[in-house]
């Protein structure tokens, strides 16, 4: 009966089967030879039912008998790993239902079991992997842990690798990656895995076989229709939305009526109708959509936990419908379906937090409509269950934001102080949750401001309306609308009187200095929107004045308000006009500035207006004629002497091709459009948000050395350049240009696996750069550097953390501790140096120490300097270490270690090379602007003497390591040449040296702004603290010294023995 069901469907030849299969197991005794076969046959029949008409107990009765039944197989039995993937198959479906996270914890061990329990060489060992793969995905979707995500695409990657051509699973197995890899897509936007995922699905349809039943038709062409939706809300192409929802109906049309996919084939194709209804205004669309999501509900049990985020999809389709129709019924249905959605919710249900969002929002509106209060306090109250629920950092800070601007709607009707400082105390997580180059900050932001301002106006207290300047300022700083020259001049004179309160309340000049300046850089950035005054235009070319404008609004126009929101109107529609905008906006312009009189239009200001916009005057009793602050962070005029190297402003050397400056251009227009801007405020926060550090691994610029067949093939090669045409020169100019990063910026952006990774490069096996290698470009791999310890630094003989193999030989045994690594609480992986033999240089090896493995803990330790670089204590007790982590050949690792410090101490003397140019650079530019006594500190025969000593050495110190690169260039050895570890050594002295006179005479020409942190001399003042990590990093002066000495000594002896 089974079999002929397995052929027919017909549900009468199951249910003739499950009875048939019960009286079997009641007839014979539980020690039977059988019984285990025939319990795991029957719970095998009531999955089977549970999948054509999803009723729990099934489901439930299966696990129970195929438990029974994996319980009575003998472990050697060839059959176990066969029942142990059906049982964890009947978990997973359980999960699915209940979404119970111990029904998927279950799953997952069980699925690992059953692979662990299969050859490898068994024809089994595939659908073990699918099986894994499927679960691990389930724990994701509960848990959110990104590992599970990325071992289940590990596991279904290798299951297609076993899988032949032709075979009928392929198309299963493809399916389950495309899953897997739109899963990535959710967790972190990856275009790649979008891209991937949506050819996976389609070569899944492809390799379906003609007989397949008609809902696993179904599953694959839905999982089709979700990825070109998902690619339309990233790109706009209308033809992906149309195609997903031809596709989406197919899906539906094959699903057998009572099929429990239905529901998610309905959700489908509602959320694509939805989309295409925002974007061209279809009503057709929309009640289709609506029709859709009801069809799913009535398809999903009462008890069902998908029941409720259906409801809430219904709720907000329903709210469209009433933004567009204003019929009061769906508006009340709409909060009445929201009202379902929770009470049906467990609360601990993870869409909890959006459907509470939901109807705070319905109950919001309808106080807007009704002047309710009631309506009002409920919407806070259910806000505020919403944000402690949520723990995803964007939607927790527009979750905030929606709460501040409720609270004060609610101060603005009770007038009650408690309810205003609320809702600025619920302003401030809101913006520190919210990326710096996200445009939504800018409201934020203003909201925050203007709050302040009205808490001043009630409070009288200073340190409001100080906080209102500093929110007002930054917000237009962020703001990408058109902002108009009366707001700026009113936040100007907003920043007057903050400084005037400042002086009355004693808080001393530079403090009200500080304040006023602000608002003289807020006009003079007005001066932009001087340049791009219509009104003549609208005179003379009327035509390009209004597509101007048009245009414009189009690509400068805020996100919507809301943050959270899922009512944002900022939609599909708006993405696609801007996109369009992008491209014609160039055109527009280059027409506009070849019309006589209009050549200048869009320009910025040249500095010299910029400086007369910011000397402005203002009442005897504030401070005139002040001039506005440069950004510390981003002002240098250009044509500053010694700010580059020689090539960089003539164009000229000997050494470097059209690469070289094609790398140079790369990575300096990556670094100042999305580090530079941030760095200093990442240094002071002490980290890098994680967001950057993808980005910056997926570029190309680190791990340039990592080998073609490791590198992921969405990382483009470093500037478009052949790996194998890179050389020296191209580290070089790299290390160079990083190094206008603060220092701390730059090791936790990646480059403390510029130190770690170079002893696996070189040194390391096939097998141990597959395993890493890859994770490096999506942060998943990060290495750090071992060697200093507690008790020594620089004398790597003398390390003392030992490694003791374990008895059965799989594993090292690591004890000891390790002080100041560089990176490590952002490091995966610790190159550590250990002993495994005796005293001694001979008894070192190098080891790849996981940090995450039990006995390793990592403490930040608190320096003046790099901050953000992490520097750590970590201590190792009783880390089990496995052999195929060992990286050379046992107790021949120092030779490993040594030849790797040639590479680091070099990056570290081009560090100090940028960094002292960039310290002369920055005094030379002060001194030919300040005055003191009556004339420029230029003038001063003992100022230009200071600059002058500085800049004779920084030129000949980056003449030496041009000279260093071309040896390394020359040599067949590259950076493990033992003959240039000398001259690297006194290079690196030389860099700490002229660093130190640099940074000193730097701060003298500086004064007290030298000191100060913020301000013209931040940069210089971040670099002193900075520096004695450059200096003392990599070995000492004194022992860099000898070392070079006793190295040239040794070669003079070898030589006259000769």
């Amino acid at each position: 009966m089974a079999k002929r069901f397995a052929q027919t469907q017909n549900m009468q030849h199951l249910e003739e089967s499950i009875v048939l299969t019960q009286k079997t197991i009641a007839s014979m005794p539980q020690n039977h030879t059988e019984f285990a076969d025939h319990s795991h046959s029957l719970g095998s029949q009531f999955r089977k039912r549970f999948l054509h008409i999803g009723e729990l107990s099934d489901i439930e009765e299966a696990v129970v008998l195929m438990t029974r039944s994996v319980y009575l197989t003998p472990r050697d039995a060839l059959i176990l790993p066969g029942r142990l993937h059906d049982l964890a198959l009947a978990l997973g479906n359980k999960h699915s239902y209940t979404g119970q996270v111990t029904d998927v914890q279950a799953a997952v061990a069980t699925a690992r079991r059953a692979v662990e329990a299969t050859s490898q060489d068994e024809e089994g060992l595939p659908r073990s992997l699918d099986n894994l793969s499927i679960q691990l995905g389930f724990r994701y979707e509960r848990i959110a842990d990104i590992k599970d995500l990325e071992d289940s695409l590990g596991a279904i990657r290798q299951s297609i690798k076993l899988t032949p051509q032709g075979d009928r699973l392929l198309g299963q197995r493809y399916h389950s990656l495309a899953l897997s890899l739109s899963d990535k897509y959710d967790s972190g936007t990856d275009m790649d895995a979008l891209e991937e995922s949506a050819h996976t699905a389609r070569e899944a349809i492809k390799a379906t076989p003609q007989n397949l039943p008609g809902a696993e038709k179904g599953d694959r062409l839905a999982s089709l229709a979700s990825q070109l939706g998902a690619r339309y809300l990233r790109k706009g192409a209308i033809e992906d939305l149309e195609e997903a929802i031809n596709i989406a109906r197919d899906s539906i049309k094959v699903t057998p009526e009572g099929n429990p996919t239905l529901t998610a084939k309905f959700i489908t194709l509602s959320v694509h109708l939805r989309n295409r209804y925002t974007r061209i205004g279809s009503m057709k669309d929309l009640e289709e959509a609506i029709n859709a999501t009801r069809k799913a509900i009535a398809a999903t049990p009462v008890e069902h936990k998908q029941r409720s985020d259906l409801l809430i999809n219904l709720s907000i389709r329903l709210g469209l419908k009433y933004a567009r129709t204003k019929e009061t019924v769906d508006f009340d249905e709409s909060i009445s379906v929201a009202e379902q959605a929770i009470e049906g919710m467990a609360d601990d249900h993870p869409s909890r937090a959006i459907a509470l969002e939901v109807l705070g929002i319905r109950l919001r509106n309808r106080y807007l409509r009704t002047r309710n209060l009631d309506d009002l306090s409920e919407s806070i109250r259910m806000n505020k269950e919403a944000t402690e629920a949520t723990t995803e950092p964007s939607r927790r800070a527009g979750l905030f934001f929606n709460l501040a601007v409720k609270l004060r709607s609610k101060y603005l009707h009770t007038k009650a102080m408690e309810d205003l400082e609320q809702a600025t105390c619920a302003c401030r997580p809101a913006i520190e949750g919210t990326p710096n180059d996200d445009p939504i900050i800018a409201r934020r932001l203003h909201v925050l401001g203007n709050q302040l301002r009205t808490q001043y106006s009630l409070t009288k207290v200073a340190a409001d309306l100080e906080d209102a300047v500093q929110c007002l300022r930054t917000a237009l700083h962020h703001n990408a609308a058109p902002i108009s020259i009366r707001m700026k001049a009113e936040i100007a004179e907003l920043a007057s009187d903050a400084a005037a309160i400042a002086l009355l309340a004693g808080k001393g000049t530079l403090s009200a200095i500080r304040l006023l300046e602000t608002g003289r850089g807020v006009l003079a950035s007005s001066l932009q929107d001087l340049r791009v005054d219509i009104s003549e235009l609208e005179k003379k070319h009327p035509d390009l004045a209004q597509s101007f404008v048009t245009l414009r609004d189009q690509l400068d126009a805020p996100l919507s308000p809301g943050g959270a929101d899922v009512e944002a109107t900022e939609t599909s529609s708006e993405s696609d006009q801007r996109h369009k905008a992008v491209n014609r906006m160039p055109i527009l312009l280059g027409e506009i500035c070849s019309c006589a009189g209009f050549e200048d239009f869009f320009l910025p200001p040249s500095e010299a207006e910029l400086r007369a916009a910011g000397s402005i005057y203002k009442d005897d009793s504030r401070p005139q004629r002040l001039m506005m602050p440069p950004d510390p962070k981003l002002y240098l005029p250009a044509n500053v002497p010694w700010t580059e190297p020689a090539w960089y402003r003539t164009g000229n050397s000997v050494y470097l091709n059209a690469s070289h400056r094609k790398l140079r251009n790369n990575i300096r227009k990556y670094v100042d459009e999305h580090i530079l801007p941030y760095a200093l405020e990442w240094e002071e926060k002490g980290e890098v948000p994680r967001s950057a550090a993808l980005s910056y691994c997926k570029s190309g610029i680190p791990f340039e050395d990592v080998p073609e067949e490791f590198r992921p093939h969405h990382v483009p090669d470093l500037a478009e350049i052949p790996q194998g045409e890179l050389d020296a020169f191209h580290f070089l100019i790299s290390t160079d240009e990083m190094s206008r990063v603060e220092g701390g910026v730059s090791i936790a952006l990646g480059g403390a696996s510029t130190i770690g990774l170079p002893p696996v490069l070189y040194y390391g096996t096939q097998e141990q750069k597959s395993r890493w290698f890859p994770g490096l470009f999506s942060g998943s791999v990060n290495f750090c550097l071992g060697i200093t310890e507690p008790g020594g630094g620089s004398d790597v003989a003398n390390i003392q953390t030992t490694a003791e193999k374990s008895s059965d030989g799989k594993f090292y045994i690591v004890n000891g501790a390790k002080k100041w690594i560089t990176g490590a609480p952002w490091a995966t992986h610790m190159t550590t140096a250990v002993r495994t033999g005796g005293q001694g240089a001979k008894g070192i090896t190098v080891l790849e120490i996981p940090l995450n493995s039990p006995g390793v803990s990592v403490s930040k330790i608190s320096n003046s300097g790099q901050n953000a670089g992490g520097s750590s204590f970590v201590d190792l007790e009783n880390v089990k270490v496995p052999i195929e982590n060992r990286i050379g050949p046992e107790n021949e690792g120092f030779g490993i270690i040594m030849k790797n410090f040639n590479r680091e101490r070099y990056a570290l003397a081009v560090g100090c090379n940028r960094k002292s140019r960039t310290c002369l650079a920055m005094s030379f530019s002060y001194a030919m602007e300040r005055k003191t006594f009556g004339k420029k500190l230029i003038e001063n025969q003992v100022i230009r003497r200071k600059l002058a000593e500085v800049a004779h050495r920084v030129e000949a110190h980056w003449a030496w390591l041009e000279q260093i690169a071309f040896q390394v260039n020359s040599s067949s050895e590259g950076w493990q040449t033992p003959s240039i570890a000398s001259q690297i050594a006194l290079a690196k002295i030389q860099g700490g040296q002229m660093l130190e006179l640099a940074c000193r005479e730097a701060q003298q020409i500086f004064g007290g702004a030298g000191y100060q942190k913020g301000g013209r001399g931040a940069t210089v003042e971040q670099i002193s603290r900075d520096l004695r990590m450059l200096v003392v990093g990599g070995g000492s002066e004194e022992i860099l010294t000898d070392l070079a000495l006793r190295q040239e000594i040794a070669a003079f002896s070898r030589q006259v023995k000769l």
